[in-house]
């Protein structure tokens, strides 16, 4: 479905091997916003696929990842290119605002 989940540690490591650029959305099960943004990244996922690399990192199961990416509030986006953060989002966002979120941070 384009979505990977993962730890903290094997995303900083998809991080810096990545050749196109990376959407991390740290999110918990127990989050309604969270839960109900889940589509629209599966969705803009499957629509994006190849152009970057769409990633969920679950904050329960792996709480060290709120830390190692300074994650104050989920969800939140998270969006690397060339091993550098180039923007982050909090909240959930509607589909057509995150599809031109993610166009618009890296022209």
């Amino acid at each position: 479905d384009g979505v990977t989940n993962l730890s903290d540690i094997q995303v900083q490591k998809l991080i810096e091997k990545s050749a196109i650029p990376v959407v991390i959305d740290f999110w918990a099960p127990w989050c309604g916003p969270c839960r109900s943004f889940a589509p629209a990244f599966k969705s803009t996922a499957e629509e994006l696929k190849g152009k970057y690399v769409f990633v969920k990192v679950n904050t329960e199961d792996f709480p060290e990842a709120s830390q190692r990416f300074s994650v104050r509030g989920i969800p939140t986006l998270a969006l690397f290119n060339q091993r550098q953060e180039k923007a982050r989002q909090s909240g959930a966002l509607p589909k057509d605002y995150f599809v031109n979120w993610l166009k618009s941070t890296l022209d």
